[in-house]
């Protein structure tokens, strides 16, 4: 699923935001984003601290980035952007199973640990094939779902979190040539 392309034009792409996702998605799922602990680890003298610049509250690691308190709302709309889309690709695949908006909502919010590794778990797979009545459109339906997820959170929670540190690396002195 880490790669699954979902149509002909994105397995012969070469595109640099394609690159980007997937390097996002490679270092998410073996826990290697750069995160301010992983910084400090490798060079204690540039990073005196480790502490998530967003809350201030606990050190900046992946596992909190998933859950920090200063993301919950971010995750929601993301989540429920998420389920919207499902349900609409539903919508468009099936008139007579189609699920309740409410059941999609529940399986894409249950989903959200399982994004963080990209698994998708065996729940998920068969809700989504008792509507799709397709192994191949399942394996299609999540891979949309799901990289529709990893984009939003690149751009809505990861890129703003690079901004932070790169200005806080810019308080501190910090040069591309030191790092």
């Amino acid at each position: 699923m880490l790669n699954h392309n979902t149509s002909e034009k994105d397995q012969a792409s070469t595109s640099f935001r394609q690159h980007r996702l997937r390097a996002f998605k490679y270092k998410i799922f073996s826990d290697e984003l750069p995160m301010l602990v992983r910084l400090k680890i490798r060079r204690p003298d540039l990073y005196p601290r480790d502490e998530y610049l967003n809350c201030q509250r606990q050190p900046e690691t992946q596992t909190h980035l998933w859950s920090c308190t200063s993301h919950q709302a971010k995750w929601r709309h993301i989540l429920n952007q998420a389920a919207d889309l499902c349900y609409h690709i539903f919508q468009q695949h099936n008139q007579r199973t189609l699920p309740t908006k409410e059941a999609v909502l529940q399986l894409i919010h249950e989903s959200r640990t399982f994004i963080a590794k990209g698994i998708v778990s065996q729940r998920c797979f068969n809700f989504v094939h008792t509507h799709i009545h397709s192994e191949t459109t399942t394996n299609m339906v999540i891979a949309q779902v799901y990289n529709f997820v990893y984009r939003q959170v690149f751009n809505n929670i990861w890129k703003p979190r690079c901004a932070i540190v790169i200005e806080h690396e810019q308080r501190l002195g910090i040069s591309n040539r030191q790092k």
